[in-house]
C-alpha cells in the first residue's frame, strides 16, 4: 500500500512538472516559437495582369496606383479607422479588429507603423474610356473579353502577379502580438506585356479633337508615315468599362470599333480613281466642262446641288469635288485598271492587325462588275456598292504620301518579358503600287484642294496639309425622313515630308468640310506642336 502511494505521488509530480514547463514556455519563450504551434491568416493586397505599353514604352494600363492598407488591432489602427468618413465601413472594420482579426482597406494616405502598413496597388485602367476600343476589357475573372486584352489574353495572364500579407494567428484566427507579418510579392510588378504602335500623346490629341468638334458617332485613324504603325485609333462614342450594360443599350453602338468598320466613302475615293488614271497614262486634262450633271445609260449623275463647275481638269475637279468630271474620267478607264489599283491599295481585303483584331474587308465590285458603266460611274466618286473602313482609307492615302509604297498598317510593335527583353514584331514588307510621278501629281493637287478648294478647314498654321473631303449617301434615313450622311476627311501632314496620315469619319454628318476637316486641322496643329516639343 505504501509503495502504491509513492508511485501515485511520483506520477502527480511528473504531471505537474509538465504543466509548469508549458506555463513557462508560454510566458518566456520567443513569440516566433509559439507562433509555429499556431496558424496564420493571409490577406490578398492586390493582383496584377501583364502590361500593355504604347510605342514609347509608356504604360497604358497598370499606370496609376491606389493605396491599400493592411491593419491589425492596436490603439493607432482603431483610432484611424474610427475616423474614416464612411461610418458603415469604419464600424465593420473596427468590429473585426476588436475581435483580433486582420483587415485590409483602401486609403488616401500612406501609413506605416506597428499596427498598419500601406501598399501601392496598380489600377488596371487609369481612365475608364481612354483607348477603350483598342485595349478592350476583362471579365470578372480577369480574362480578356475584347481588344488587346482578349487578343493577348494568354501572354497577359502569364504576366499576372499578386501581393499578399500573412499574419500569425491563434487557434481562433486572432493575430498574435509581437510577430511581424510576412509580405509576399509573387511577380507583382513584372514588366512583361505587349507593346503597341499607339502613341499615347497622339491618341489623346485625336480623342480630344473628336470631342471638340462634336463627332459623337464616328472614327479617327492616324498612321505613322514611316511604317504605317497605328499611332491613334478612336471610335466614338466610347464606353465605360464600369457600365457595359448601358453601352449595350446605346443605339450608337459604343462597343463597336468604327475605325475598323466599313462605310460608304464618297469623294475621298476620287484621288484613288485619279491614281488609276495616272498609272495607266489616261489623259486627266481632257476637254471637259461641268454643267452640274451628266448621264450614263439613262442614269443621271449630279454634282452637289447640281452646281455647274464649268471647265474642269484633275486639279480643279479635286478642289471643288466635281462628281461629273470623275464619272467622265471613269469612262476612259478599263475595269481591270480600276480593279488593280484599288486592290493593290488594300480595298476589298481584311486589314489584319493581330489574332482577333482585323479591319473589315468592306465591299468592292469584282472586276467583271466594273465592266458595267453604271457600276464604274458610281465607284468613280465613292458611291454604289462600295464601302471601306477609315483604316483602309488612311492606308490608301499613305501610299500617295510615301511616294507610291503601300505600307501595311499594324498595331503590335512587339512583346517584352519580365526581364525587360524586347521581341519585335516581324512586319510585312512594303509594296510598290504607284509610281513616284503619280504621287507627286496627286500630292500637289491635294495640297491645292486644302489651300484653294473646299477642304480649307483642314489647314494647319504649322505645316502644309494635303487631303480631301467626302460626303456619302448611306441609304438610311432618320426619323424625319432625312437621309443620313457619312462625312469624311483623309489627308497627310506635313504634305511634302509626311509624318502622319489620318482619316476621320462622322457617321451622321453634314459635310466633310464642316464636320471632319476641322478635326484634322486640330490633329495636325497639336501633333506638330508635340513633335517640336519632343525635338527640344
Amino acid at each position: 500500500m505504501h509503495k502504491r502511494g509513492i508511485s501515485i505521488f511520483i506520477a502527480l509530480c511528473v504531471l505537474l512538472s509538465g504543466v509548469l514547463f508549458k506555463i513557462i514556455s508560454l510566458n518566456y519563450l520567443p513569440y516566433a516559437d509559439v507562433g509555429s504551434a499556431y496558424s496564420s491568416k493571409t490577406l490578398l493586397i492586390g493582383q496584377t495582369r501583364g502590361n500593355i505599353y504604347d510605342c514609347n514604352l509608356q504604360k497604358l494600363v497598370n499606370k496609376e496606383n491606389k493605396l491599400v492598407c493592411a491593419a491589425k488591432c492596436g490603439a493607432y489602427s482603431l483610432s484611424y479607422i474610427g475616423s474614416l468618413k464612411d461610418e458603415e465601413k469604419a464600424e465593420s472594420l473596427s468590429t473585426q479588429l476588436t475581435k483580433g482579426l486582420p483587415v485590409i482597406f483602401e486609403t488616401d494616405e500612406k501609413i506605416q507603423n506597428e499596427d498598419m502598413e500601406t501598399f501601392e496597388v496598380p489600377e488596371r485602367y487609369e481612365n475608364s474610356d481612354f483607348l477603350c476600343h483598342v485595349i478592350g476589357y476583362t471579365d470578372s475573372s480577369g480574362h480578356g473579353v475584347s481588344g488587346i486584352e482578349k487578343a493577348y489574353d494568354t501572354l497577359l495572364s502569364q504576366g499576372s502577379g499578386s501581393l499578399s500579407v500573412t499574419f500569425q494567428t491563434d487557434a481562433k484566427g486572432r493575430v498574435l502580438t509581437g510577430i511581424v507579418p510576412t509580405v509576399k510579392d509573387d511577380n507583382f510588378n513584372s514588366a512583361s506585356g505587349v507593346i503597341l504602335t499607339i502613341d499615347e500623346d497622339i491618341q489623346k490629341i485625336a480623342e480630344n479633337a473628336m470631342k471638340e468638334c462634336e463627332i459623337d458617332s464616328g472614327a479617327c485613324v492616324i498612321l505613322s508615315a514611316e511604317d504605317a504603325g497605328i499611332s491613334a485609333l478612336v471610335s466614338t462614342p466610347t464606353y465605360s468599362r464600369d457600365n457595359l450594360e448601358e453601352a449595350l443599350k446605346d443605339n450608337n453602338s459604343p462597343l463597336m470599333n468604327k475605325a475598323l468598320s466599313a462605310y460608304a466613302v464618297g469623294s475621298v475615293f476620287k484621288p484613288i480613281i485619279a491614281a488609276s488614271a495616272l498609272e495607266n497614262k489616261i489623259e486627266t486634262d481632257f476637254d471637259y466642262s461641268c454643267s452640274g450633271k451628266t448621264e450614263i445609260n439613262g442614269t443621271e449623275y449630279i454634282c452637289n446641288g447640281q452646281t455647274s463647275h464649268g471647265k474642269m481638269n484633275l486639279k480643279s475637279a479635286l478642289e471643288v469635288s466635281c462628281n461629273t468630271y470623275f464619272v467622265n474620267l471613269s469612262k476612259r478607264l478599263e475595269a481591270d485598271m480600276i480593279y488593280k489599283t484599288c486592290t493593290d491599295l488594300g480595298f476589298s481585303s481584311d486589314t489584319y492587325l493581330c489574332d482577333g483584331i482585323s479591319g473589315e474587308a468592306g465591299a468592292f465590285p469584282e472586276e467583271e462588275e466594273l465592266e458595267n458603266k453604271g457600276v464604274k460611274a458610281n465607284i468613280s466618286f465613292g458611291q454604289g456598292n462600295f464601302t471601306a473602313t477609315p483604316l483602309q482609307m488612311a492606308a490608301s492615302y499613305l501610299a500617295i504620301a510615301s511616294g507610291g509604297y503601300y505600307k501595311y498598317p499594324y498595331l503590335i510593335k512587339g512583346t517584352i518579358d519580365s526581364s525587360g527583353n524586347l521581341t519585335q514584331t516581324q512586319k510585312k514588307p512594303d509594296s510598290r503600287v504607284l509610281s513616284e510621278s503619280t504621287c507627286n501629281i496627286l500630292r500637289s493637287d491635294l495640297i491645292s484642294t486644302v489651300e484653294n478648294g473646299n477642304a480649307y478647314n483642314a489647314e494647319c498654321s504649322l505645316c502644309t496639309v494635303a487631303g480631301k473631303t467626302g460626303t456619302a449617301q448611306s441609304g438610311s434615313y432618320d426619323e424625319s425622313g432625312k437621309e443620313i450622311l457619312r462625312t469624311w476627311f483623309v489627308g497627310f501632314f506635313p504634305a511634302n515630308d509626311p509624318l502622319y496620315c489620318a482619316a476621320i469619319l462622322s457617321e451622321n454628318g453634314q459635310s466633310g468640310a464642316r464636320d471632319c476637316a476641322p478635326v484634322f486641322s486640330i490633329i495636325a496643329e497639336k501633333t506638330m506642336e508635340l513633335m517640336i516639343s519632343r525635338a527640344n
